[in-house]
């Protein structure tokens, strides 16, 4: 079972990789792990899995959803959005889950954080902004200081 998950998680990484043209400017997986979503008994939780042991830990234990989560570039921090609040926002934790810090507080869908190479910022998408548009929500970039 577990040389299985293994496989499929290679393939899955390998076909996204080569389906990306920015597949060339993104980092490794750092240390030989995988950040992934997974439904549990209660909701999505973020584990790792660790390429080399093969062994898959759970990093986050909410009954919100947790979710897109990404590597700092050094591996030490990951950024993820959280439904904590009742609304998407965007967190870091160290890389074993411990000292889980909110960075977002407001009511717009803050999603896909990635890191800038040096670590110290983290760009984003978020709808906080108004649309020209009534009824329609305005995506925008958004960078902050991780």
């Amino acid at each position: 079972m577990r040389a299985a998950l293994r496989r499929c998680l290679w393939m899955a990484c390998c076909f996204c990789c080569a389906a990306s043209p920015l597949a060339a400017a993104e980092p490794e997986s750092p240390g030989g792990a995988i950040l992934f979503s997974s439904i549990g008994p209660r909701s999505w939780d973020i584990y790792l899995f660790d390429q080399d042991s093969g062994e898959v830990r759970q990093l986050t234990d909410e009954s919100a959803l947790d979710y897109n989560a990404a590597f700092s570039r050094d591996g030490e921090r990951i950024a993820f959005v959280s439904e904590r609040d009742g609304n998407p926002e965007l967190y870091v934790m160290n890389r074993d889950g411990s000292d889980v810090t909110r960075l977002t507080s407001t009511f717009a869908l803050d999603d896909h954080p990635t890191w800038s190479p040096d670590g110290k910022q983290i760009a984003f998408s978020s709808t906080r902004e108004d649309s020209k548009v009534v009824g329609q929500a305005w995506n925008a970039i958004y960078v902050m200081n991780a």
